[in-house]
């Protein structure tokens, strides 16, 4: 009797561990989400969605590569200063490339015949350079510390040479997007935090297997 009542110490101590761990990823997760919505606002949108979304990262990937013991704010906040000029201008650059492919697909529901053909093989090649640039940017950010033209450069490179990652980032960009429309209520708190945990831990995967000098 007493040792079974001590296997069972045991595991409702464990299981009090799991939830209490549980518990702090949740708040971790949730507080790094309201960062990201608040420094979004405090460069009203436009200006603060990429730096914002790069210290996102930058906060996850220490907790990939160290420990989970980040301090949150801090970390975040020297990110998002550091980095507020590369950001931007990328992401920006992002937008506007966008807009352009927008534009593109608009023209291309207005045309037929062989000139559709041929603008809609050199659209879809831009389209899949620009999602798998979009998936690998900010991680590359947070990880490396380029100029401004290698940071896209190592999008690039990364994405292609390691597309069964890049396939795995689409999958979770889906999951998360179906997780959002299934739970409204999940789209302030964890939304942003754990898509980019999940985009960052791939990528980590591909930094892993190469160093800056070898691309």
């Amino acid at each position: 009797m007493l040792i079974i009542m001590r296997k069972w110490g045991v595991m409702m101590e464990r299981m009090i561990q799991v939830i209490y761990s549980v518990f702090i990823w949740m708040v971790r997760l949730s507080f790094l989400n309201i960062l990201w919505i608040l420094f979004t606002m405090l460069g009203f949108i436009i200006f603060g969605i990429g730096p914002a979304t790069t210290s996102v990262f930058a906060v996850v990937r220490k907790w990939i590569m160290s420990s989970d013991d980040v301090p949150i704010f801090r970390t975040f906040w020297k990110s998002y200063r550091s980095e507020f000029k590369h950001s931007n201008i990328i992401s920006l650059l992002l937008t506007f490339i966008g807009v352009l492919l927008y534009i593109h697909y608009f023209y291309l529901t207005r045309v037929d015949g062989l000139i559709l053909n041929i603008m809609m093989f050199g659209f879809l090649s831009m389209l899949i350079i620009y999602l798998l640039v979009l998936v690998f940017i900010f991680p590359v950010i947070a990880h490396f510390h380029l100029k401004l033209i290698q940071y896209i450069k190592y999008a690039v490179i990364l994405s292609f040479s390691f597309p069964h990652i890049s396939f795995f980032m689409f999958v979770a960009i889906i999951a998360h997007y179906l997780i959002i429309v299934m739970f409204p209520a999940y789209l302030p708190f964890f939304s942003v935090s754990t898509l980019s945990f999940s985009i960052m831990w791939l990528a980590k995967q591909a930094f892993s297997k190469i160093n800056s000098s070898s691309i």
